[in-house]
């Protein structure tokens, strides 16, 4: 019996689609994971095995085949713990085949069945929506971030028993309340910084370009024992911790979806 369902590739920042096959058939009992997956994805067949176990569905004691496709895209993390293991779920119909299809499943699995947060959401969360997916089934912990994404629906799950109930149709996901960010409020107005000349005009280059800053408290330089002394880290008033937010005040505001897309 063959099922499918989808999951995400992590590639920087962006997130690909990963049609997740999984076909039981007869043979020898046996769990082979094709798709050029790391050893981190390999090692999943051994928390399927238990998450199952911990919800009371055996493990299929046939020949069992998972695929990653695309083959050429390389797949690393453990967030397709939870598509395997609806995959082989639904490929030995215990839960309708129909229902994971048109699905973006990703979530790490726990020995007891319970659903680790991962990385990445926010950037599945836009894949789902340009592949034209239903939605995003995730870590309980993920919801509010994917729930950022306009037009689709957002599943926030807890563990594998609670998956396996909305597959079934038994469960109904509560509504997510999402905190939009409004415009930044910064207490630091680079027209309010007197001197600092360089601090200013490197603020200005790293945001900009997109850089790093780093800045030192002379204090802190020159008397490295004052922190063992007064614990004050420098802090002697030199500004530094005021430089450092500058960059707030320089950034413009990126409301709706582009600063959704640019926030992943």
């Amino acid at each position: 019996m063959l099922a499918r369902t989808s999951s995400v590739a992590l590639v920087g920042t962006d997130a690909r689609i990963v049609e997740v096959e999984v076909h039981v058939g007869d043979g020898m009992p046996r769990f082979t994971m094709v798709g050029l997956a790391a050893k981190s994805v390999c090692e999943s067949e051994q928390r399927v095995r238990s998450a199952l176990a911990a919800g009371g569905q055996p493990w299929p004691q046939k020949r069992i085949v998972a695929n990653l496709a695309p083959g050429t895209l390389r797949k690393d993390g453990t967030h397709l713990d939870l598509a395997i293991a609806v995959g082989v779920l639904a490929a030995t119909e215990r839960v309708p085949q129909s229902s994971p299809e048109q699905w973006v499943v990703l979530g790490e699995l726990t020995l007891n069945g319970h659903v680790r947060p991962v990385p990445g959401v926010l950037a599945a969360a836009l894949a789902a929506r340009a592949a034209g997916r239903s939605g995003v089934i995730c870590p309980e912990a993920n919801g509010p971030e994917a729930a950022l994404v306009d037009g689709i629906e957002v599943v926030p799950v807890s563990s594998l028993l609670q998956c396996v109930d909305f597959l079934r149709g038994s469960w109904t996901p509560p509504r997510i309340d999402v905190a939009r960010p409004g415009p930044p409020q910064d207490d630091v107005d680079l027209a309010e910084v007197r001197g600092h000349g360089s601090a200013k005009r490197a603020a200005e280059i790293a945001v900009a370009g997109g850089h790093n800053m780093l800045l030192l408290d002379p204090i802190l330089l020159y008397n490295p024992k004052r922190v063992i002394r007064d614990g004050t880290g420098g802090g002697g008033g030199s500004g530094c911790e005021g430089d450092a937010q500058l960059g707030g005040d320089l950034l413009p505001h990126i409301p709706g979806r582009r600063g959704v897309r640019l926030g992943r």
